[in-house]
C-alpha cells in the first residue's frame, strides 16, 4: 500500500505559483508558467522535510520575470562575441536578432534562494542550452553554454 502511494503523482495548487506536481525521484516540485505568449518549466527544490518556501520561490520567479531583459543582456554580453567569432551557424546576426532566438526554457529555485535559468539557443550554438545562475542575493552571473 505504501509503495503504491509513493508512486502516485501528487498535485496541488500553490496560492502564488498555481498547479504544481511533486517529483519524488528528483526531490522537487514542478509546474509551468506563462510569460508573454510562451510557457516555461518551473522547478522548486524541496527541503529535507519535503516542504518549500512558497513566498520565497514566488519572489524569485517574479524577480526573473520582471528582470528578463537584464538577464538577456547578460546573455548578449557573455555569448554574442563567441557566436560572432566561432559559431555563426545562421550567418551574421546583430545583437537584437541574436537575442530574439533565445527563449526561456526552465527556471529552477534552490533551497538557498539561488535560481538556475536555462534558455534554448534557437540554433545559435547547435542546440546547446544557455545557462544563467542568479545567486541568492539576486546577482545575475555570466551566461554559459550547457549540454
Amino acid at each position: 500500500m505504501l509503495a503504491e502511494d509513493l508512486q502516485k503523482t501528487k498535485c496541488f495548487k500553490d496560492p502564488h505559483l498555481g498547479r504544481l506536481k511533486l517529483d519524488r525521484k528528483y526531490g522537487w516540485i514542478e509546474g509551468r508558467r506563462r510569460l508573454g505568449f510562451r510557457r516555461y518549466k518551473l522547478y522548486i527544490n524541496l527541503q529535507k522535510d519535503g516542504c518549500y518556501d512558497s513566498t520565497m520561490a514566488y519572489a524569485k520567479v517574479l524577480f526573473v520575470e520582471r528582470n528578463l531583459a537584464q538577464v538577456k543582456q547578460v546573455i548578449i554580453d557573455s555569448l554574442y562575441e563567441t557566436y560572432s567569432t566561432c559559431w555563426e551557424s545562421l550567418g551574421r546576426l546583430n545583437q537584437k536578432q541574436f537575442i530574439r532566438r533565445v527563449k526561456l526554457k526552465s527556471l529552477g529555485v534552490s533551497i538557498d534562494g539561488s535560481v538556475d535559468l536555462y534558455f534554448t539557443d534557437g540554433g545559435l550554438f547547435h542546440e546547446h542550452e544557455i545557462a544563467v545562475l542568479i545567486d541568492r542575493n539576486e546577482r545575475i552571473g555570466a551566461a554559459n553554454l550547457a549540454g
